[in-house]
């Protein structure tokens, strides 16, 4: 038997490479990217129950402007008329100039629906107006404080949580979702007013010297309340969402919401550029759809007989000569043809709270490093948070 040689002796002392760490792969590259939750937003804003409660919304809120805007079949204008005729203009080739990727038409009927329309309504009836706008402000609070509290458990924390507690949610945080649309605005009124005494100034004997002397307060107060509103508007889809996310109050909420987008606003610009975006094309190929499901409607109902085609085809209007029957089924006939832009409408509003939630868990996780499975939970105070991985149904 032979000794073992020095390299032997070597060779049994030398220690065994251990196993070797698994490099990285495309899901873990994919973990450290905050954009892919936004891609799940659209199916998440589809759930049937979060487009029941923004369609109950929207009903709500068409139902309010219809009493304000009189009978129709009324011999005069309603009080909102104007307005209505304004947004039904705005609205109905608003669709078509997406898809077609019409930039002028698209601006123009962006600007009629967001700047036109309520400028319209305040100045044709400033009661009613006051009294839809507060209607829309609740309505969009309490829906979205539905769907974004879902939303935000099946975004950040992969939980699937029942209608009932989102629900009870919403009975609880609801109404600090609600104040969360009202300091800034009321913020600026109050700078508003400053200007405003000082234009009483300007109006009286003697004192109008005084009055231009302080005119240039009155200019920064009017520049401080414009800089709120933008940001506040920049900032509202977020407000919420962090009601949602993290239980906050209103005021917190608010602070949350100002701060996220002063601190990185290009970061939070792209991310909600990139959420804009994604529902511009899911609501066009929801309203594609619907479009071509009632024009099918309306082919299929004339195919046998012109009067079915006739009765289909007339859009509610009633005309001279038509018997009960007729004039109820083309009333109910409309209606029914009412149902697939209301649920296009409805997709558009639970796709705008689910993408502002998950816009804000990425802000979040920008600005202050907290996970997005970070989401408060009830029995814990507001403002601390609960993670877990798990998937599961609460």
């Amino acid at each position: 038997m032979t000794e073992p040689t020095d390299i032997d002796r070597g060779q049994i002392g030398a220690e065994r490479p251990g196993p070797r760490e698994p490099g990285p792969v495309l899901s873990d590259l994919a973990a450290q990217l905050l954009f892919p939750r936004i891609f799940r937003a659209g199916p998440a804003a589809a759930r049937p129950s979060r487009v029941l409660v923004a369609g109950i919304g929207v009903l709500v809120v068409g139902l309010v402007a219809v009493l304000f805007n009189g009978d129709p079949r009324g011999a005069g204008p309603g009080l909102l008329e104007g307005p209505v005729t304004m947004l039904r203009t705005a609205s109905d080739g608003l669709g078509r100039a997406v898809v077609s990727l019409d930039l002028g038409d698209l601006h123009e009927r962006v600007r009629l629906l967001l700047l036109e329309t309520p400028r319209q309504m305040f100045q044709d009836a400033p009661a009613g107006a006051a009294v839809l706008l507060l209607t829309i402000a609740v309505v969009w609070a309490l829906c979205g404080a539905f769907i974004a509290r879902g939303a935000a458990l099946e975004l950040g924390r992969h939980v699937h949580v029942r209608a009932t507690l989102a629900l009870r949610f919403v009975l609880v945080k609801g109404p600090a979702a609600v104040a969360t649309f009202v300091f800034v605005p009321v913020a600026a009124l109050v700078l508003l007013a400053v200007p405003a005494v000082l234009g009483l100034l300007l109006a009286a004997p003697g004192l109008d010297v005084l009055g231009a002397l302080l005119h240039g307060v009155g200019l920064i107060a009017s520049l401080v309340a414009a800089f709120l509103l933008v940001v506040w508007l920049a900032a509202a889809w977020l407000m919420v969402p962090a009601v949602a996310c993290d239980g906050s109050d209103a005021f917190d909420a608010t602070q949350r919401a100002l701060g996220i987008v002063l601190s990185r606003p290009i970061s939070v610009g792209l991310h909600l550029a990139l959420a804009v975006l994604q529902g511009l094309v899911l609501v066009s190929v929801v309203w594609a759809v619907a479009d071509l499901g009632t024009s099918m409607a309306f082919w299929a109902a004339g195919l046998f007989t012109e009067t079915g085609a006739a009765i289909a085809g007339a859009g509610g209007e009633l005309t001279s000569g038509m018997s009960a029957t007729t004039a109820f089924s083309v009333r109910v006939v409309a209606l029914w043809h009412m149902l697939p832009m209301l649920v296009t409408i409805s997709y558009a509003v639970s796709y705008s709270h689910t993408a502002g939630v998950a816009v804000y868990l990425n802000a979040r996780q920008m600005v202050d490093g907290q996970e997005p499975n970070e989401i408060w939970m009830p029995g814990g105070p507001a403002g601390t948070t609960a993670s877990t991985d798990a998937d599961e149904t609460v």
